[in-house]
């Protein structure tokens, strides 16, 4: 099976020297509020996080044509990076937020 030995707390790499890049989308649903005083705008946005895990795998003509699978993301099934969110102006944390993964097969 894909989740046959795949733990989520090691990082996607061979090589553990090597870097995994981690590229990153921001979808801006809507602006809340925009201090023009203190420049500090708040919003609601959809961050979306592209990565490639080589152990998460397979070829979609050996499985009936399935080219993606997902993961609920409160079960926390797959790595995921550790991101913060920087010049948060006070905010103690961010809410938390609806996640899902969606791991796609070999072309």
């Amino acid at each position: 099976t894909l989740m046959k030995n795949y733990s989520a707390i090691v990082r996607p790499v061979r090589n553990p020297n090597k870097v995994l890049t981690v590229s990153m989308k921001v979808f801006l649903q809507q602006i809340l509020n925009v201090d023009e005083q203190d420049q500090v705008i708040e919003v609601n946005a959809w961050l979306k996080y592209i990565w490639n895990d080589y152990r998460l795998r397979w070829r979609p003509l050996a499985f009936d044509n399935i080219s993606s699978v997902r993961f609920p993301g409160d079960e926390q099934q797959i790595w995921q990076p550790d991101i913060l969110l920087y010049n948060r102006h006070g905010i103690p944390s961010v809410e938390p937020h609806i996640q899902k993964e969606r791991c796609y097969g070999e072309d």
